[in-house]
């Protein structure tokens, strides 16, 4: 699949598609990057709803601004097997990355901090 949305970060005169505006669904209201809407590439968009659907939170979303071997969404590592599902049933070329925090605190090593 070939798009034409317009990249934010490195727009394109062949790209001519602007973003869609989604409003957030009331219980992602715990995820810290929620607000009241955000903007998806159009492409992508019904993706994304389809995640936010099944309780799936998402990072950030990219459709690949026509090359599609690029489309990738961030989710909670906690969500991977259930967002795979998804995207294996609407969308399965996309690329699905998994958000985990890891507090590196003075003293601490990395083992100890999981």
């Amino acid at each position: 699949m070939t798009c034409k949305c317009i990249s934010y970060n490195q727009p394109q005169p062949w790209q001519t598609v602007g973003s869609r505006i989604l409003t957030c669904p009331e219980w992602a209201s715990e995820h810290e990057n929620a607000r009241a809407t955000i903007c998806v590439d159009e492409c992508i968009a019904d993706t994304v709803l389809a995640l936010w659907s099944e309780r799936i939170w998402t990072y950030g979303a990219c459709c690949g601004h026509g090359d599609p071997g690029n489309r990738s969404i961030i989710i909670d590592r906690h969500d991977r097997e259930a967002a795979r599902k998804v995207l294996d049933r609407i969308d399965p070329a996309t690329h699905l990355g998994a958000w985990e925090l890891v507090f590196d605190a003075p003293g601490i090593s990395h083992q100890e901090a999981k």
